[in-house]
């Protein structure tokens, strides 16, 4: 029986908290028991549909209040859920057709519920010929009793953001789930009766479905989601809903941080109360020092306390969360010498008056039932503060994919998942992660995070929060240059881009000591995933088309 469900059942039985949701101007709220209710009716309609057990079943909906019921019920007829990428304003409108029937394909699903604002494509995925169930505005009752799935069974088919264009899906059991949720419990120090969890993160992507609506949903905490859509519209009504609502909890990746600081400056210190949030995470893309000292400098003006930002690292093949910060710790962050690190591999702490010294931040221990190490490309284990990558094992760890050609392996045979991820441990074996491996520019021996220049080049008046994106190419001397793509607020002022560019090559100069090619771009050019991570290699493809090999050398003294 999965622990995982049967605690869901408990929860819904004995907690009057639940979910609140829609119009952030007027939030309607529904029980976690009358959710319950819902999803049984919703395991009805599936039965009869012809949902069996093992089946897979997509869905495409963005309300909280919609996919809670149906997570449940489709866990009740026995069969596992995939959440769809949904369509986005930056997403190509063209081609989110073509990647969501090739998933649907990969997963083999023959059902896919449709709920808003996306039941115009319901045609769109009949066509394809696949039954689709809308999802009504109240579902009718139902006494069907719920199929208990077994711990080994999947509950959710997570789709990842590679950059390749082959459709892949972790394979998230209900043991996978319930260890992680429970160790992220732990680690967050949840206390059901006093916390209160905000979010707008997209339920597609896995810190959105199961950090803030499945462990909620199975621990009982009050929950207030709305849209990304409503994020994206007015990025304060974030704020501004932690304000409203005491909340104690939220999370974003690094750029939803940027944007929302930036604003911050500009607002009476008497326009939020955050002094009830605690627990303010930032995880999902690489962390920036910078970007996080300044929210932290701009929510304390509003009652937080320094000490409620928590840096954490994860990956949808953990299930969530691999480590959290301590609590009450706040934002650390090391100064590390660049040399040594970039070109030595070797994580050693900068001199206090070394003002080229690289900063990271700390994502705190491993979560109970976690273990990390890190090895290098020989597959050897490394010591403390030696760069490599990072490997994790746990039983909150998935044991393969679905592919287009069967199941694969996640782990090796040891049972470690190799994230591909390049970090170091502290001397305590807390996290430091530095950048994913494949995307690490290798400049005269040096090995150079992007996520460091993108942070310096961000700081460039004239560009847009979370919107840059750095790579290598090789020119025709087999040698790399550094490429900094970015999208800029004004995409047709001359004027102004010429001091853009300007700007970012003394800023990434000053920081790393090397010039960059620099391309600007028009809004919604740089392809982000779901919870707005950048796509590197696909953007990386995209503009390094526009640095052909004979034109690199003329295009690099020009930007200038």
């Amino acid at each position: 029986m999965s622990l995982f469900t049967d605690g869901i059942a408990r929860t819904a039985a004995g907690v009057s908290a639940g979910l609140l949701f829609g119009d952030p101007e007027c939030l309607q709220t529904t029980s976690w028991s009358e959710i319950a209710t819902s999803g049984r009716a919703v395991t009805a309609v599936l039965r009869d549909a012809g949902v069996s057990v093992g089946d897979r079943v997509a869905a495409l909906m963005a309300c909280a209040n919609d996919v809670a019921p149906v997570v449940q019920g489709v866990w009740g007829a026995g069969a596992a859920l995939t959440m769809l990428h949904q369509p986005t304003r930056q997403a190509d409108l063209g081609a989110w057709p073509t990647a969501t029937l090739d998933a649907l394909e990969m997963l083999r699903a023959q059902v896919v519920l449709v709920g808003e604002p996306f039941l115009h494509l319901a045609p769109l995925l009949r066509q394809g010929g696949y039954q689709v169930v809308e999802i009504p505005s109240q579902w009718s009752a139902s006494d069907t009793e719920p199929f208990s799935p077994p711990e080994d069974a999947v509950a959710l088919y997570q789709l990842t953001s590679g950059s390749t264009g082959v459709p892949k899906a972790v394979a998230i059991t209900h043991a996978n789930l319930h260890a992680c949720v429970s160790a992220m419990r732990q680690g967050a120090g949840v206390d059901v009766d006093a916390d209160v969890m905000v979010s707008w993160l997209p339920l597609s992507h896995d810190m959105g479905m199961v950090g803030f609506l499945l462990a909620p949903m199975f621990v009982g905490m009050k929950t207030i989601y709305v849209a990304p859509t409503e994020f994206v519209k007015s990025p304060m009504i974030w704020i501004r809903l932690i304000s409203d609502h005491a909340g104690t909890m939220t999370a974003a990746p690094n750029s939803a941080y940027s944007i929302v600081h930036q604003r911050m400056k500009a607002i009476d210190d008497r326009a939020f109360d955050l002094s009830h949030l605690r627990f303010a995470l930032c995880g999902a893309e690489p962390i920036s020092p910078a970007t996080m000292t300044e929210f932290v400098c701009q929510a304390t003006r509003f009652g937080m306390k320094r000490q409620a930002v928590v840096a954490a690292y994860g990956l949808a093949e953990a299930t969530l969360a691999v480590s959290f910060a301590r609590l009450g710790q706040g934002l650390r962050v090391e100064r590390l010498d660049a040399n040594t690190f970039e070109l030595h591999r070797r994580a050693v702490p900068a001199d206090p008056d070394d003002a080229t010294g690289k900063e990271v931040v700390i994502s705190g221990p491993p979560l109970p039932g976690f273990t990390t190490k890190i090895i290098d490309s020989s597959g050897v284990d490394l010591p403390a503060r030696h760069l490599g990558e990072i490997l994790v094992h746990s039983a909150a760890v998935t044991k393969c994919y679905a592919t287009a050609e069967g199941d694969v392996e996640a782990c090796d045979g040891d049972g470690w998942l190799h994230t591909g991820d390049l970090g170091y441990l502290t001397e305590t074996g807390e996290i430091v992660v530095c950048g994913r491996l494949k995307n690490v520019i290798i400049v005269a021996g040096r090995n150079i995070c992007p996520s460091e220049i993108e942070a310096m080049a961000e700081t460039a008046d004239g560009v847009r929060a979370g919107a840059v994106v750095a790579f290598g190419v090789t020119t025709p001397d087999g040698s790399e240059e550094i490429t900094v793509v970015a999208e800029t607020l004004d995409d047709h002022d001359e004027q102004l881009h010429r001091q853009v560019r300007r700007q970012i090559m003394r800023n990434v100069f000053g920081a790393i000591g090397l010039n960059p090619n620099v391309v600007l771009v028009d809004r919604g050019s740089i392809q982000k995933t779901a919870c707005g991570k950048i796509r590197h290699l696909e953007t990386k493809k995209k503009f390094a088309k526009s640095l052909a090999p004979d034109k690199l050398a003329s295009s690099h003294g020009q930007q200038g």
